[in-house]
């Protein structure tokens, strides 16, 4: 690694919300619970376009009521239940990861995926 790599990952870790990165294998399960506990905030574009790096925007009201939905999905254990399938599926979830997204979401205004 380089030093420019290692200042940008500390710069990101004392910003939360400026950016979230998840390899495809972390991306998609994590995106996918998104749309199991927010799908009656999101459109269907969200959901869809929520799975491509095509600069998609999700705005501050529905990052802000994501961050509240999964940090529900933690507490009731929707999220761990969900993280067992994706064992069994061999995708690759953890609870770490998705809060850290809560996070992300919580402090970004919005964001966009790609």
């Amino acid at each position: 690694r380089t030093v420019y790599w290692d200042l940008k990952d500390k710069h990101n870790a004392a910003n939360p919300g400026i950016y979230f990165r998840n390899n495809v294998w972390y991306w998609h399960p994590l995106w996918n619970l998104v749309a199991l506990v927010a799908g009656h905030i999101l459109t269907n574009e969200d959901i869809k376009e929520g799975h491509f790096n095509s600069c998609y925007q999700i705005t501050k009201d529905k990052a802000e009521k994501i961050a509240i939905l999964l940090e529900k999905s933690i507490k009731d254990k929707t999220a761990h239940n969900f993280m067992e399938q994706c064992k069994d599926d061999d995708r690759a979830f953890s609870i770490e990861n998705v809060e850290e997204f809560i996070l992300f979401c919580k402090e970004s205004g919005g964001f966009e995926i790609g």
